[in-house]
């Protein structure tokens, strides 16, 4: 039987239709995905993605739920407290000083 490793240069709409038949075949592997575009957000939308579309359990999509919902409170907070910080700076100078 012959089989193929496949390496997947982005991951837009046609790489994730080869990405499902790899899924039902088994004589595809993907053993690479490369977002050369992608920032750090891209890869997170990637890798969650992945885990979905990889993953038997049913309870996978709440975790990543939870996991998006914190990282959206530890941004919002850390906006907040950097606000603040500015804020309480002498001037701006200082202020941004203590916000970095």
């Amino acid at each position: 039987m012959f089989f193929m490793k496949i390496r997947i240069n982005g991951f837009g709409r046609i790489a994730k239709l080869v990405l499902r038949i790899s899924r039902e075949r088994k004589d595809i592997e993907i053993n690479h995905i490369n977002e050369i575009r992608g920032d750090s957000f891209t890869s997170s939308h990637t890798h969650s993605y992945l885990i979905l579309a990889y993953s038997d359990n049913e309870k996978v999509s709440l975790k990543v739920g939870y996991y998006y919902m914190a990282k959206a409170a530890r941004r919002l907070f850390g906006t907040l407290l950097s606000g603040l910080l500015f804020m309480l700076g002498k001037n701006a100078t200082i202020g941004m000083r203590d916000c970095l």
